[in-house]
């Protein structure tokens, strides 16, 4: 496939901000944009492990069944736009044991981010995809620095929602 062709798929991360925000919801102008265009949403074990812990936060603040949410998450994941990077298993450690990783935190460091940030940061690199995010104090703040240094383009969801491929 030709590097520039308007068939090729383009790769987007969603911050766990925005899978809970946006594109977790029923009716998600998100998920609407990836299934009406060609993107491929990936999704590492990092990733789902943070999801679920902020899904469990949920269900227990808003009495909603964690089973229920839980489940529309691994529907939502069995979609065919959906890329799993799944190399480490979903464990409750696995947050803390990311975080600790060196690598990740001298990047946190050289970039001013938290390091919770990293491994969409990472991933975002590996995969040449565009990374969305509402965390305006971290990642959305630090943008301009990332894209110019990493390459890796930093959107907000709104942003996102209004580009065209």
């Amino acid at each position: 496939m030709d590097k520039h062709s308007k068939s090729e798929i383009q790769s987007v991360i969603f911050d766990c901000n925005v899978w809970i925000t946006d594109f977790f919801k029923k009716e998600s102008g998100l998920r609407n944009k990836i299934t009406h265009n060609e993107y491929q949403v990936i999704l590492t074990s990092y990733m789902v492990v943070e999801i679920l812990r902020v899904l469990k936060r949920l269900s227990a603040r808003l009495s909603i069944s964690y089973t229920e949410l839980e489940t529309r998450f691994w529907e939502i994941c069995s979609l065919n736009y959906i890329k799993t990077d799944f190399k480490e298993p979903f464990t409750e450690s696995l947050i803390s044991e990311v975080r600790r990783i060196p690598e990740f935190r001298i990047i946190a460091k050289i970039l001013d981010l938290e390091v919770k940030d990293v491994p969409y940061l990472v991933a975002a690199f590996q995969h040449t995809a565009i990374l969305v995010s509402n965390d305006l104090r971290s990642l959305i703040d630090k943008r301009n620095l990332i894209e110019k240094n990493l390459g890796v383009k930093i959107r907000t969801t709104t942003e996102f929602l209004a580009s065209s491929k």
